[in-house]
């Protein structure tokens, strides 16, 4: 991989995290509104650990499979279980405050589509 792919990708890495850092810290005080300092703690410190246990895993990955490009599929995989665990976190948030609209639908009667 050349320096310039190399750059490209990083840049898009450094600007999804951006993104998903500005979700996630704009989801707190809406879904945890009580717990607002420990939920913002606890995605604090799993960020730090990020840097902590990201590097040796990046180095354990490539030198399993002799690929460098592994370090993306690893942040990949990682972000992928980060989203669907904040996205399974959410529904249930939800399911659990609006129990009266489980068997609400958006449509009803003869409403056109």
């Amino acid at each position: 991989m050349n320096v310039w792919l190399f750059t490209a990708l990083v840049f898009l890495i450094g600007v999804g995290m951006g993104v998903g850092k500005a979700a996630v810290y704009k989801h707190i005080p809406t879904y945890f509104p009580k717990d607002v300092g420990a939920v913002g703690g606890l995605v604090g410190m799993l960020g730090a650990l990020g840097g902590f246990f990201l590097p040796p895993l990046f180095a354990y990955a490539q030198a399993w499979t002799g690929l460098p490009q592994m370090t993306f599929f690893v942040l990949f995989l990682l972000t992928a279980i980060s989203f669907l665990w904040m996205h399974i976190t959410v529904l249930q948030l939800l399911q659990q405050e609006a129990k009266h609209l489980r068997n609400e639908f958006e449509l009803k009667g003869d409403r056109p589509c």
